[in-house]
């Protein structure tokens, strides 16, 4: 589908929206239907992240072709986007099986939303992405009282979710870098106490 929608993009509106969306709606479902058949993998859990945000990056790049006065807030949140997935990938690894009190931090409050409440939040934000580029297009059916059409008043209600899915992002990326330099404090913490006893 992403490379169906690679090819869709610059002259194919309407095939790259759906595929373009229901890209993203297997992506809801492929996780839980790889722990329900115990077929969960590093690989595949790399392969997923990498493709999604492969997804995302070509959809954002295509707006900034279609909104040109807002291409740096765009390429902004792909720039975000992609170091946070990276940074919190590789914090993760790092932590291991520690915890977060265990390296003198704090979760996040943003961190500990309810995995239910971070779908809605980071569905709203692609539809809101992929609405966006559909309504370059067409404005959709004209909405009674209002002089926009559906697919545009649909795009304006997403909009809070991608603000809030760019602040998510924003404080994982946060967060990883904050596990990062807390490991680097303890482990020149360790290395001194070595020093220290050596010397003595």
């Amino acid at each position: 589908m992403g490379l169906g929608l690679f090819h869709c993009l610059p002259n194919h509106p309407v095939k790259a929206f759906w595929l373009y969306t229901f890209s993203f709606a297997l992506d809801m479902v492929d996780g839980p239907i790889a722990k329900y058949l115990n077929q969960m993998s590093v690989f595949g859990t790399l392969l997923d992240t990498m493709s999604d945000r492969g997804t995302l990056l070509c959809m954002l790049a295509r707006l900034c072709l279609l909104y040109p006065r807002h291409a740096f807030l765009l390429i902004g949140i792909a720039c975000t986007d992609v170091s946070s997935q990276w940074m919190h990938g590789y914090s993760s690894l790092l932590l291991g099986s520690r915890t977060y009190q265990t390296i003198g931090l704090e979760c996040m409050p943003f961190l500990s939303l309810p995995k239910f409440t971070k779908k809605v939040i980071f569905c709203g934000s692609i539809l809101c992405y992929g609405l966006l580029y559909f309504t370059t297009f067409t404005k959709g059916p004209r909405v009674p009282g209002v002089k926009m059409g559906l697919w545009q008043v649909i795009c304006i209600g997403c909009s809070p979710f991608a603000a809030l899915q760019v602040g998510k992002t924003l404080v994982e990326l946060g967060e990883a870098t904050l596990i990062m330099a807390a490991l680097d404090a303890q482990k020149a913490q360790k290395t001194g106490i070595i020093m220290g006893a050596l010397v003595s």
